[in-house]
């Protein structure tokens, strides 16, 4: 227009503040002489070349105009202020999550579908971030070549106009920018790490791109290391970038400028978890790094008033170490470092600090039952009832109870240490802290004891512990009154819900919220799901589940106290023979015990019979000459008076039992 007139007109009724016209702009005549009327002067004035000079093809892409003017009263503003004026108008035009939708409108819609603000924000963003990836002399070059080509001047473009005008200026290929910005929702956030070498003069920096819908986004990212710019390229999934690095890193600022319409950055360290010890060493466990190609960690360790130095001569793989080589009573504090190349020397920044002294996990003191009950809620079994039932189910072995409701609180780590094997259950739906004892369990488990667990309401998710340690992937709960029992898998009973057990009268003899599990690869299926109505996404899915490796593991997603008394019995002692814990059958006959067995030896059946002097719990059950539970075939309260019944032994194999009756508290063992 500089060889042609340019004018304003006020207009005192102007339904808008202003409205560009090829060589005229009309303005509300009230307006034109407000302070903040210079950038739309501007910005109408930027109209002359995108929308009437060169006229969008499409509605669809209404941001090129819009876009390009907005940017307009950036680069007015960097004229004004210079640099500093270009990125405070820039940042001014972020605000957040308004700008999440796509540049790309649809062509059909309404006027307020088609202009909004992301045309304009957005799109003067995408301008200013192409401004950015091809240089000032190119992105300049760029406009001109494109506002004076005659293919488009007094015609129509498109953004793949922009595009090839851009890459015939740049010699780049930008494919990848104009689909990214153009038709992907959000923005970018990057995670990244940085890993320096003691014997080589560069840097690593590995970035990983998320968009914040999912989609991807590569974008080439200024990056200030030690004061010194640099561009790193981040491409969607893993990047990594070596720069020169002569000493010690010192700062590293990405996007100091704010050249990119970015969710932010996050630098990713190891993170180590509290530690504790076991078996006279002490243990590291961390968590899992977000850089696929590390080679592993090194560890570091140092007394109070001392330096860290490297303890591990070879790279550590996996995501624990014990430290052997410790004095019990010592506190020692370590951190760890991703080793990139160990060759090379590339490792990581240090993780956080944490500090432990040695503990020994002598997991020699057999089995420690852990009772969560509480009775909080009077409609669910009072702790004697509980307690009776779990020592119906151990009796024979030597045992020790934590009741945490009289404890306080869960037993320690350097309590559990002692023990081989634990049962943990938790009866009641409403105070379980199993899946909130992370650290303990990994340590634990890690040591090599062995865990029965049982209860309601016990594994909520997520957590670190169910792949790794529990060997489900995340367990779902059914909170419909559904589960009428569980299928035993390998000989295992099935397990029928006892309905005078059940707490809410309105289930009925079924139980609610019961989980089904997801076994992964190296666990096995011990139970399945018998849904009272036959449900097909409960039925026959597993509830419980086994795992044999470093340690032994039976997690059930059910309350074992409301079960069958007999079936769970079977069940707790194959998994304490399992678990190898030592099972006595005590010999020792009491004269006051009267109990007869005809015929000896027995073909296929035998009558047992018995007298009770007073009212009495009769138990009776069948071991083999290894001490196995085979069958149970009584446990009852019966009154005072001669009772018999018929023992059908034509389903076990010929041999010697051993019969042990159990009346009140006192014991009776017979050989068949």
């Amino acid at each position: 227009f500089i060889e042609e007139k340019y004018g304003h007109a006020l207009c005192a009724n102007l339904s808008c503040l202003a409205m560009e016209h090829q060589t005229c702009t009309s303005f509300r005549s009230a307006y034109v002489g407000d302070p903040g009327a210079e950038s739309t002067i501007a910005h109408e004035l930027a109209h002359q070349w995108a929308g009437d000079c060169l006229s969008i093809g499409s509605w669809a892409h209404v941001w090129l105009k819009e876009g390009f003017a907005r940017y307009s009263e950036a680069l007015w503003a960097e004229y004004l202020y210079g640099t500093q004026g270009l990125h405070d108008f820039m940042n001014a035009l972020d605000i957040g999550t308004n700008l999440d939708p796509c540049l790309h409108r649809d062509p059909d819609g309404s006027a307020s579908q088609i202009f909004d603000i992301v045309i304009y924000s957005k799109g003067a963003w995408t301008m200013h971030m192409l401004r950015g990836v091809i240089g000032d002399t190119d992105f300049f070059a760029t406009v001109y070549d494109l506002m004076q080509d005659p293919q488009f001047k007094y015609g129509n473009f498109f953004t793949d106009d922009l595009r090839d005008v851009a890459e015939n200026a740049s010699d780049m290929e930008l494919d990848w920018f104009f689909h990214e910005w153009f038709y992907n929702e959000g923005r970018p956030y990057y995670f990244y790490t940085t890993y320096t070498s003691d014997i080589e003069d560069s840097l690593i920096i590995t970035t990983q791109s998320e968009g914040t819908f999912g989609q991807n986004f590569a974008m080439y990212l200024p990056v200030c290391i030690n004061g010194i710019d640099y561009s790193i390229f981040a491409d969607s999934g893993f990047n990594y970038n070596s720069l020169p690095l002569t000493d010690t890193l010192d700062t590293i600022v990405f996007d100091p400028d704010n050249w990119v319409l970015d969710a932010g950055y996050n630098e990713m360290i190891p993170v180590v978890d509290e530690i504790d010890a076991t078996r006279g060493a002490v243990l590291l466990v961390w968590q899992e790094f977000f850089d696929p190609q590390i080679e592993g960690f090194n560890i570091y360790r140092k007394q109070i008033g001392e330096d860290y130095i490297k303890i591990n001569d070879e790279t550590v793989t996996g995501t624990s170490y014990f430290d052997e080589d410790v004095v019990a009573g010592v506190e020692y504090y370590y951190k760890i470092a991703a080793v990139l190349d160990s060759d090379q020397q590339y490792v990581s920044k240090f993780s956080n600090e944490v500090h432990g002294t040695s503990i020994d996990f002598s997991l020699d003191q057999g089995i420690l039952v852990i009772d969560e009950t509480d009775q909080i809620n009077p409609a669910f079994p009072t702790n004697a009832e509980v307690d009776s039932f779990y020592q119906y189910l151990l009796q024979g072995y030597e045992y020790t109870e934590w009741d945490v409701d009289e404890q306080g609180d869960l037993p320690p780590l350097p309590e559990m240490a002692k023990y081989s094997s634990v049962v943990w259950h938790s009866d009641e739906m409403f105070t379980s802290q199993f899946i909130g004892s992370v650290y303990p369990l990994k340590s634990y488990f890690i040591a090599g004891g062995n865990l029965f667990v049982s209860g309601w309401k016990h594994l909520p998710g997520p957590s670190d512990l169910f792949e790794q340690y529990l060997h489900t992937s995340l367990p779902e709960y059914n909170s419909d009154d559904d589960f009428a029992g569980a299928y035993g898998v390998d000989e295992l009973p099935y397990l029928d819900v006892i309905e005078s057990k059940v707490p809410i009268a309105m289930w009925g003899d079924n139980l609610s919220y019961i989980y089904k599990l997801f076994p992964e690869s190296d666990a096995d299926t011990l139970f399945m799901y018998d849904s009272s109505i036959d449900a097909p996404e409960w039925e026959g899915m597993p509830c419980a589940l086994r795992y044999d490796g470093e340690y032994k593991l039976y997690l059930l997603g059910f309350p074992l106290y409301y079960m069958d008394e007999a079936g769970a019995k079977q069940l707790m002692h194959k998994a304490m023979q399992d678990f190898g814990e030592v099972y006595s059958v005590d010999p020792q006959i009491y004269d006051d015990i009267s109990v007869r067995i005809f015929p000896i030896p027995a073909h296929n059946e035998c009558t047992i019979s018995y007298t009770l002097e007073k009212e009495n719990r009769v138990i009776i059950d069948v071991y083999n000459i290894k001490g196995q539970l085979i069958d149970g075939l009584k446990n009852e309260k019966q009154d005072s008076g001669d009772y018999y019944f018929n023992w059908n032994t034509q389903s076990i194999l010929n041999g010697i039992y051993l019969l042990r009756v159990n009346i009140g508290e006192e014991q009776k063992v017979i050989k068949v």
